[in-house]
């Protein structure tokens, strides 16, 4: 049983992500991934390319492939793991809430 004074938290999954592509794609791709509420953690070079590693929310890697394919030309590569969960910003939780609101109500309809 919950206690009566507690609060409710959102959380939301933060994968772990592997990007690699060209080094000279590396500002394009830092830059869409900090448009995903993406945090970069670092790039090392693997031979010719650059890996860029962050951790950036799994909603927002919905339709990443696509993306990541016109950045580089087709020939960039990435993986996710699961990487822990965090609490979901303010603004976005109520976002959130008012979705799940109305779509209650549809369903109720």
């Amino acid at each position: 049983m919950a206690h009566a004074g507690a609060k409710r938290i959102r959380n939301v999954a933060l994968v772990g992500h592997r990007g690699s592509g060209k080094t000279s794609v590396n500002e394009a791709l830092l830059f869409d991934l900090n448009s995903r509420r993406g945090h970069p953690l670092g790039m090392e070079p693997v031979g010719s390319l650059t890996e860029v590693k962050a951790e950036v929310p799994m909603a927002e890697m919905l339709g990443y492939a696509p993306d990541l394919r016109a950045i580089t030309g087709g020939r960039g590569d990435y993986t996710m793991e699961l990487a822990r969960y965090q609490e979901v910003p303010g603004h976005l939780a109520a976002k959130v809430v008012e979705a799940a609101q109305q779509a209650g109500e549809a369903v109720r309809a």
